[in-house]
């Protein structure tokens, strides 16, 4: 099976790094290993996590084409009659667009795939629409992303697959016994204070800036809480304002971009999600098999992942004040917290990457079985 794996990007700019890249660096490596010859490509330029998918023997292609570049049709079509590829497997807006039109001009398979539930402007949403009956197969990472998909891109509601994401239960489960004091230790975290994490790149759809607002109201009954900023993303001044403006700077820390989430989760006591849109939400998976309760807005496909006093804590939509009420449940009651982390993390064992990639590759299968429709 020969299988060319298109998206706009790796990541950002200056190695900022999304759930997406994740998925990429997870799942592009275990195909591979599997049997299925990847070809992966991506229509802007080379990204510094590039190395590490080379490492594990996926060598991508960055075309290192503008964002209305018609070129890049030109070079995935010359890639499908090089490589003589069975499917076009298609992610991000420009991706799906022309991974559709490269696939009906070569007579290809396209299986296209939707991972958050941005909804595009009017003219991407009409092309899109347009372009719905050229999709073989939609795949959804969560039952609120397949709504978007049939309300929104107009996919016919037979062609829309859920498949959650997966990843590496076992890298979270074992981690180094000294990650917890060597994180705290290199933030200068007080080994008893109660530590909260924000996982993922700060941009006004993750939260950070709306949630940080509400730092003083936590900090009134629990002053020693710490809080760990990690990832990087535009929104980062604004932050830095947020807490310079409520003088609460002392209790938080941006870590940067970090590559070792499964030390960081070791050194915290509870990760907060509050995101105001999701697919579905890799660190909360992550968090699940670290161990370590999750705290989140009922968004998106969170709801999915997170049952109400069982896998997590929820609070409303944009409810800080109801966010913040749920966090200090997780500090306070030591019991709740115990039977959280137990159930999620037998919730968890479902999501494994192993899984994932085997119930991706039958959806190939099936969808090379099939007949073309609509086109």
């Amino acid at each position: 099976m020969r299988l060319l794996f298109l998206s706009d990007h790796l990541g950002y700019a200056d190695g900022v790094t999304t759930g997406a890249t994740t998925y990429f660096l997870t799942v592009l490596p275990e195909l591979t290993a599997q049997g299925i010859d990847v070809r992966a490509c991506f229509l802007r330029e080379r990204h510094s996590v590039a190395e590490a998918l080379e490492n594990k023997g996926v060598q991508p292609v960055f075309l290192n084409r503008g964002k209305w570049d018609p070129c890049a049709l030109f070079d995935l079509l010359r890639m499908i009659d090089r490589d003589q590829s069975d499917i076009v497997h298609a992610a991000g807006m420009k991706g799906i667009l022309l991974g559709r039109a490269a696939g009906r001009i070569r007579g290809r398979k396209v299986i296209t795939h939707l991972h958050d539930t941005s909804i595009p402007g009017t003219m991407f949403r009409l092309l899109h629409q347009a372009m719905a009956g050229w999709t073989d197969r939609c795949l959804v990472i969560s039952e609120a992303v397949g709504k978007l998909a049939r309300e929104q891109f107009g996919i016919s509601p037979d062609r829309v697959t859920v498949l959650y994401n997966g990843i590496d239960l076992e890298k979270y489960r074992n981690t180094a016994s000294d990650a917890r004091e060597r994180i705290r230790m290199e933030f200068r975290l007080p080994t008893t204070a109660p530590v909260l994490a924000v996982i993922g790149r700060l941009s006004p759809e993750k939260g950070q800036a709306f949630i940080l607002p509400w730092l003083p109201e936590l900090l009134r009954t629990h002053p020693e809480a710490q809080v760990l900023i990690v990832g990087e993303g535009p929104s980062k001044a604004e932050c830095e304002a947020i807490l310079n403006k409520s003088g609460t700077s002392a209790s938080v820390r941006f870590t940067g971009q970090r590559s070792d989430i499964p030390d960081i989760l070791a050194a915290v006591d509870v990760l907060v999600i509050p995101s105001l849109m999701e697919g579905l939400s890799f660190c909360a998976l992550e968090a699940m098999a670290a161990g370590r309760p999750v705290a989140a807005f009922r968004v998106g496909g969170i709801p999915e992942l997170i049952s109400h006093d069982r896998t997590g804590v929820l609070a409303p939509e944009r409810d800080g004040a109801a966010l913040v009420s749920q966090i200090r449940r997780l500090l306070d009651d030591e019991g709740l917290r115990s039977s959280v982390v137990a159930e999620a993390r037998t919730f968890v064992q479902r999501f494994s990457i192993q899984s994932h990639v085997q119930d991706l590759i039958a959806v190939y299968g099936q969808v090379l079985k099939s007949a073309h429709r609509g086109r």
